[in-house]
């Protein structure tokens, strides 16, 4: 029977007390929660329209930090000078470029319900010919 010397059980020993640990590094954990919004109708200039809010999923953890996201807006039609935003309540409303793309964030938190605003910015004010929307696809992706 091989028995191990007193210096080597001395330095386990050591190690013990002491915490050290020689296990890899944690790494955060990631994930992702997709979901539709529908609405608005679009009835008049230069005015911003609500849709529904896109809601994270029930596994979403309350800690989740966004890391980014993909959206695709739904219109029947995209009359000149339609805009869109992507409204997040604990940070901002954001503009969005184009009806689909995706983008980069941190320091946000990922647990929350997001909704879409839209328009259609021309002068003067009036009323137009509705425009339907519905059907918006957001995913946001986050750590935690």
């Amino acid at each position: 029977m091989k028995v191990l010397s007193f210096l080597k059980i001395a330095a386990v020993s050591a190690f013990m007390l002491v915490g050290i640990s020689v296990s890899a590094p944690a790494q955060a954990a990631v994930g992702s929660w997709n979901d539709t919004a529908n609405g608005p109708t679009i009835t008049q200039t230069n005015w911003g329209f609500a849709s529904g809010w896109a809601n994270p999923s029930a596994s979403t953890p309350s800690t989740a930090i966004m890391t980014g996201g993909s959206w695709a807006i739904s219109c029947f039609s995209y009359p000149a000078g339609f805009v869109q935003y992507l409204d997040i309540p604990s940070y901002n409303t954001v503009p969005l470029a184009t009806q689909s793309g995706s983008f980069t964030a941190g320091g946000i938190s990922a647990n929350q319900s997001m909704r879409f605003i839209v328009g259609v910015i021309s002068a003067p004010t009036r009323l137009i010919a509705p425009v339907v929307c519905g059907g918006h696809q957001l995913a946001i992706f986050y750590q935690y």
